[in-house]
């Protein structure tokens, strides 16, 4: 997990402000041995993880994601999952 967040692949933001939740753990979709996160569950269970010295009982709340292009080859979408989680 360090290495991803070293790069950019994981990064955690507070919520904009009047937000129905606290955090935005944003997760891109690169896949690695051992980790895809373009499995929902994989991506809840990771977004639970980044925040769990935050929160004292973080719950994902909600999702949505942006496509930002496609990776070498053009036959894979770059997608950011913004996973909307509250304390």
């Amino acid at each position: 997990m360090a290495t991803e967040q070293r790069y950019g692949d994981l990064r955690v933001d507070p919520a904009p402000p009047g937000a129905p939740y606290d955090y935005v753990a944003r997760i891109k979709n690169v896949v690695d041995l051992g980790y895809n996160p373009e499995n929902k569950d994989v991506r809840d269970g990771m977004a639970l993880r980044l925040l769990s010295k935050q929160c004292a009982n973080p719950k994902v709340v909600g999702e949505s994601q942006i496509t930002t292009g496609t990776y070498l080859g053009g036959t894979k979408p770059m997608i950011e999952y913004l996973v909307q989680v509250k304390c």
